[in-house]
C-alpha cells in the first residue's frame, strides 16, 4: 500500500487463528480452514530443513493447488518478498506460451535445483490443463516434501518430470534477474544493492531468501523495506490488540530507517554490463559459495 500497489486481488493464505485475524482487520482478503491448517505448527522453524520446516512448506502446496484448481491464473508470493512495482503489469506482457514464470534463485549448487534453478518462492502460473494436472499431482505428493525437507527440491523434480512427459513449458527469469532482486544478489552484487538503496534502481521485488529467518528483518530494513512500527514486532495477537487499538496503525507509510554500521562495507562486482539467459555466467559465483549455510532456501 505504502508504495501504490493494488491489494484487491491479494489473498492471504492464513495458517492459523491468529494470523487469520490480523489479516483481516489490515483489510485483506483471508482464506483459512481448520480442517487443512489446523495441524502445521504455529512457530517458526528452528532450523532449514527441520520437520517444522518441511510441514511449513506444505501450506505452500495446498494454497497454490486450492487457487489453481478453481481455475484461476496465479501468482505465488512468500511473505519475505518486498515490492516496489506490481508484478502483473510484467507477467501479463509475457509470451503466453508458457505455462509457469519463476524467480530465478542464482547459481548456488551445480545439482540439486537443476537444470532450471527455478525459485519457488516467487512465481507465476497460467491455469490450463497442463498446469491443473501438475499441482494436482503435487498436492498428493506430500510425503517427497516431507522426505526432502524442502518444497523447492520437491518441485524442482516434478517440474523436470512433466516438462519431459507432457510438455509443460516453464520459464525461469534469468535475463531479467536484476527486475526480480533476491537474496542471492543482495550477498554477490553489491554495487547493484547499492543502487537499490539509494533508490537509483527499481526492480518489481526484493525476496529475502538466502538468509535465516533472524536475518530477515535486518535485511529488509537495510533495503528501505521494512514498514512495522517497533512496537508491534514480535507481539502475539491477542497482546498486540490490547497495546493498540488499530492493528493498521503498525504500518508505516515509509521505511523504518536503516543505520548503517561503520565496518559495513560496499563490495562485490558489477554486472551492469553483463545481460544474457544464462544467469549462472552473468552473476559470479559467491566466493564464500562451498561454505555458504543455506538456513531458509524457499
Amino acid at each position: 500500500r505504502a508504495r501504490g500497489i493494488d491489494l484487491s486481488r491479494a489473498l492471504l493464505f492464513a495458517t492459523d487463528k491468529e494470523t487469520y485475524k490480523l489479516g483481516q482487520e489490515l483489510g485483506l482478503a483471508v482464506f483459512y480452514d481448520e480442517t487443512i491448517f489446523g495441524f502445521f505448527p504455529k512457530d517458526a522453524a528452528k532450523n532449514y530443513h527441520d520437520i517444522s520446516y518441511a510441514l511449513i512448506m506444505m501450506t505452500k502446496v495446498f494454497s497454490v493447488h486450492l487457487v489453481n484448481a478453481l481455475g484461476h491464473d496465479l501468482l505465488f508470493s512468500d511473505v519475505d518478498i518486498a515490492l516496489y512495482r506490481d508484478p502483473f503489469d510484467y507477467f501479463f506482457r509475457q509470451p503466453s506460451e508458457f505455462d509457469a514464470f519463476f524467480q530465478h534463485d542464482g547459481p548456488h549448487h551445480p545439482t540439486r535445483f537443476a537444470p532450471l534453478a527455478a525459485n519457488t518462492g516467487f512465481y507465476y502460473v497460467q491455469n490450463n490443463e497442463r498446469t491443473r494436472y501438475f499441482f494436482s499431482l503435487f498436492m498428493r505428493m506430500g510425503d517427497l516434501v516431507i522426505m526432502e525437507r524442502s518444497h523447492q527440491a520437491a518441485l524442482t523434480t516434478l517440474i523436470n518430470e512433466q516438462m519431459s512427459l507432457h510438455g509443460l513449458r516453464v520459464k525461469v527469469l534469468g535475463k531479467d534477474h536484476k527486475l526480480f532482486m533476491s537474496g542471492y544478489h543482495y550477498h554477490a552484487d553489491k554495487k547493484l544493492l547499492r543502487k537499490l538503496k539509494e533508490g537509483q534502481h527499481e526492480p518489481y521485488l526484493f525476496h529475502a531468501n538466502w538468509l535465516p529467518g533472524n536475518e530477515k528483518m535486518p535485511v529488509l530494513m537495510e533495503t528501505n523495506n521494512w514498514f512495522v512500527r517497533d512496537q508491534c514486532v514480535d507481539k502475539p495477537f491477542e497482546e498486540l490488540r490490547k497495546s493498540i487499538s488499530d492493528v493498521n496503525d503498525c504500518c508505516l507509510a515509509e521505511s523504518v530507517p536503516y543505520i548503517k554500521s561503520g565496518d559495513e562495507e560496499e563490495e562485490g562486482g558489477d554486472d551492469d554490463d553483463r545481460e544474457g539467459s544464462d544467469f549462472a555466467e552473468n552473476l559470479p559465483p559467491l566466493a564464500n559459495e562451498p561454505q555458504f549455510e543455506r538456513a531458509e532456501q524457499e
